[in-house]
């Protein structure tokens, strides 16, 4: 009975240390799929002369400060990205909460080997006042 027992326990704690895998920025990843991934792909690539890459964008890298603006209003087209002229409008995403901005904005800097740095929580807030 008491090995019958300790099977047990030991099988719950290997299903709970195999569920609780760690993935860091994994609710900006899931956020980005929901809203940026149909159009920067997968891949953050984008759609060549059409939508802008995030993977190894330097618009992304130089302008951490419009990114949280950019996410909620949106752009009407006109962004220069690697040498390349975009005219493509982007929807902004006024439903998203600061948090979810923080989120996306720290998954995009760090996916597709992208080492952008972190937003904080509190820049987010900050700049989300700039952009009403």
């Amino acid at each position: 009975m008491k090995k019958n027992s300790l099977i047990i326990l030991a099988s719950i704690i290997f299903t709970i240390i195999v569920s609780c895998k760690q993935e860091t920025y994994f609710q900006g990843r899931l956020l980005y799929e929901d809203y940026c991934q149909n159009c920067h792909m997968e891949d953050g690539t984008g759609l060549r002369g059409i939508i802008p890459p995030l993977k190894g964008s330097d618009f992304l890298k130089n302008n951490q400060n419009a990114l949280v603006c950019l996410i909620r209003k949106g752009s009407q087209g006109g962004l220069t990205i690697n040498g390349s002229k975009y005219t493509q409008p982007m929807p902004g995403n006024a439903n998203l909460t600061q948090g979810d901005i923080a989120n996306i904005i720290n998954y995009i800097n760090h996916a597709w080997d992208n080492n952008y740095g972190v937003i904080l929580y509190d820049d987010v807030l900050k700049q989300f006042e700039t952009c009403r």
